[in-house]
């Protein structure tokens, strides 16, 4: 939820003024709609993502934002699989918005270290399907490096597939 806070502040400056009763909406988080999955081996990470209108009642706005579910597999062994929750009330595991500069800020909670990890996506440019997941200096929040649970990658292909 941190995330999404630095990203209304982000938003705020976009938008002029937000004022209570406001729906902020996005159109560009609409890219990000659907499965996403990187590959490498016998490792890969498939992401699925959903939009959901989210009510932030200290500020008494709604904002259109992503929740996620995510499936993480290491040398064939499956790490981490919230994706059978998909849809059930708190379930997500992932948190996204749209983020200065064109990019995707997306929070998760790494279930087996319980550690919040941050990245961004960013659309390859003329190929919409393919998106770099990415860690991103201007967007420290919650960053961990350790080589345990799922790794936060170093410039992912990101490819959507559905």
């Amino acid at each position: 939820m941190l995330l999404c806070i630095v990203s209304m502040q982000a938003s705020a400056q976009r938008y002029k003024t937000i004022k209570k009763g406001d729906y902020i909406k996005s159109s560009f988080i609409e890219q990000f709609v659907g499965t996403w999955e990187w590959k490498s081996g016998n490792d890969n990470l498939t992401i699925k993502f959903k939009k959901v209108k989210y009510h932030y009642k200290i500020m008494e706005i709604d904002r259109d934002i992503l929740f996620g579910w995510l499936k993480y597999v290491k040398d064939g062994k499956v790490i981490e699989n919230s994706i059978p929750n998909m849809g059930k009330d708190s379930s997500y595991t992932i948190v996204a918005s749209e983020a200065e500069r064109g990019l995707l800020g997306v929070t998760f909670t790494d279930m087996n270290t319980k550690k919040t990890k941050t990245v961004v996506m960013e659309l390859m440019p003329g190929d919409k399907r393919k998106a770099i997941w990415r860690i991103d200096p201007a967007y420290p929040l919650g960053i961990t490096h350790e080589n345990n649970g799922i790794p936060t990658g170093d410039r992912w292909m990101m490819e959507k597939i559905e």
